[in-house]
């Protein structure tokens, strides 16, 4: 008996209890109660709104009787609240466990060609892999919505045909023409995206409510995709950048291992996020500053690792100097928007550690950049652009120092965080000056 159906149990002795109605018809309205919230729940409802809406759905028409049940559901769903956070937060973690299981087959999925040999660099392998795109992506998102719900058997055996008859028609290449792969990889992952709304649903296909919803989703998960491909390609091309600016080729590592799971994995990800939105409400920019911030460190880590053996180069390299500064101002926006939307009374958590952390690497680049700057400066003088980059790389080396001071008083509960947030309150004014000095003096200057 799930917990849903132990309250509304509970429900029916109090009706019982109370003498509103015999023992049958509370058995009664007690399954149709119980029917009416599962279908809720299976739409996305949390349980104390499914209970709200069910027992409303299902009142008698004999007034006295009405009143008295809905008097007992109020106070249930009050029950029910009271414990919200604990339940909320237990349901959450198996979500979210779900979820970490159908991102690991994802990044499993999305890695075989690889593993089996295959090279995406290669025209005729990356058409391999875009048609089964649908496998990398849709697939684990498909499996997550299935987990969370009880779905008929007819349903799981309609999902499984679905997968199973393209997949093993890509493994016989001589069934296609070169026209009719293209439409393959283009029409199959949109039939396979359009056949997860059956498990979305909850298997109310034929419901217009329920579709509707399901379209609605489809919409904010294009847009939350766009958005992490966005910022993937401008954290991919950042670190290319770096590392070609220092004699390192890249490329095709990124392409073969990082884009081959982070392109597809992108749609998991933003579906988590549309689905987990609901119950948290955050704004996009920082719900999208959680998701890069560990990428950014992790990124950071290893070029700062990478630099030590190549400082002179790191210096003199002027490509590098430009895409240090881009990296240190991106990566001040991903914690500014992270310590927006932070709440003063909240407890240090992991994502505090991980903004701290980052501030450190940033500050680590932020002074290789500066002695790459002052070295340009001593061996070609002073110019309109080095003394913009001289200018703006002090600004940040203050402001993350100060930052990262604060924050190191705040994770040891010295100092609380509003203190944090007074350092970027401060240095808006520092950037306002200094962006209009250089575009109102300079020109006058130079």
């Amino acid at each position: 008996m799930n917990s849903l159906e132990r309250e509304l149990t509970a429900w029916k002795e109090d009706l019982v209890r109370r003498r509103a109605c015999s023992i049958e018809a509370a058995e009664r309205l007690s399954q149709e109660a119980a029917a009416s919230a599962s279908e809720l729940v299976a739409s996305g409802l949390q349980e104390q709104e499914a209970v709200l809406i069910a027992l409303q759905r299902i009142l008698p028409d004999n007034a006295e009787l009405a009143d008295t049940t809905r008097i007992a559901g109020l106070q249930l769903w009050g029950r029910m609240t009271r414990r919200g956070p604990s339940s909320h937060s237990s349901l959450k973690r198996k979500d979210n466990r779900f979820f970490a299981a159908a991102l690991i087959l994802g990044v499993v999925l999305s890695q075989l060609p690889g593993l089996l040999g295959l090279d995406i660099t290669t025209d005729a392998h990356l058409v391999t892999y875009l048609y089964y795109l649908g496998y990398y992506s849709i697939l684990p998102l498909t499996l997550w919505y299935l987990l969370r719900q009880s779905l008929p058997s007819k349903v799981l055996i309609g999902m499984a045909l679905a997968y199973v008859l393209p997949f093993i028609a890509g493994l016989v290449p001589s069934l296609f023409t070169e026209d009719t792969r293209i439409l393959s990889i283009i029409h199959l992952p949109i039939s396979l995206w359009l056949f997860s709304s059956l498990i979305h649903t909850g298997g109310k296909w034929r419901d217009t409510d329920a579709q509707m919803r399901f379209l609605r989703y489809t919409g904010e998960v294009v847009i939350y995709t766009g958005l992490i491909w966005i910022g993937g390609m401008v954290i991919s091309m950042l670190m290319i950048g770096l590392f070609d600016a220092v004699g390192a080729d890249v490329e095709t590592f990124f392409l073969r291992w990082v884009f081959t799971w982070g392109f597809p994995l992108a749609l998991v990800v933003a579906g988590y996020l549309v689905e987990m939105k609901r119950q948290v409400s955050e704004s996009l920019a920082s719900i999208l500053a959680r998701i890069f911030s560990p990428l950014f460190g992790l990124a950071l880590t290893i070029f700062c690792i990478f630099s030590l053996g190549n400082v002179r180069l790191l210096m003199t390299s002027r490509d590098m100097l430009i895409l240090a500064d881009a990296v240190q101002l991106l990566v001040l926006a991903l914690v500014i928007f992270t310590m927006a939307v932070r709440e003063e009374g909240a407890p240090v958590g992991f994502q505090d550690h991980i903004s701290c952390a980052l501030i450190i690497l940033t500050l680590l680049l932020d002074v290789i950049a500066m002695v790459g700057i002052l070295s340009r400066l001593l061996e070609y003088g002073l110019s309109p652009n080095r003394l913009a980059a001289t200018g703006i790389n002090l600004i940040l080396f203050a402001n993350l120092l100060l930052t990262g001071w604060h924050y190191l008083r705040f994770l040891r509960k010295k100092v609380p965080f509003s203190s944090v947030l007074n350092v970027q309150r401060q240095f808006l004014t520092v950037f306002f000056l200094w962006s209009y000095f250089v575009a109102v003096v300079f020109p006058l200057i130079f």
